[in-house]
């Protein structure tokens, strides 16, 4: 497990919350959001000039614009 992986997964412990009941939303696609979802997290990646001009910014499939989109989910 890499190391945003592990700290998501002992933040859920800290504060006893159910996997389900989180969300991970994140400006890297490769640091934030396949970490969350490699420990079981769902996750949104906020649009930026880093998804634009990374190519792994591109597999993200929940992207918003700004953050009251993360409203759209909850």
């Amino acid at each position: 497990m890499e190391a945003k992986g592990k700290f998501i997964s002992e933040i859920l412990l800290r504060y006893r919350l159910n996997k389900k009941d989180a969300l991970m939303v994140g400006d890297t696609y490769l640091w934030d959001c396949k970490s969350a979802k490699d420990v079981g997290v769902e996750a949104l990646l906020l649009d930026s000039e880093y998804r634009t001009n990374c190519r792994s910014g591109k597999r993200a499939r929940r992207v918003i614009r700004t953050l009251i989109e993360v409203l759209d989910y909850v």
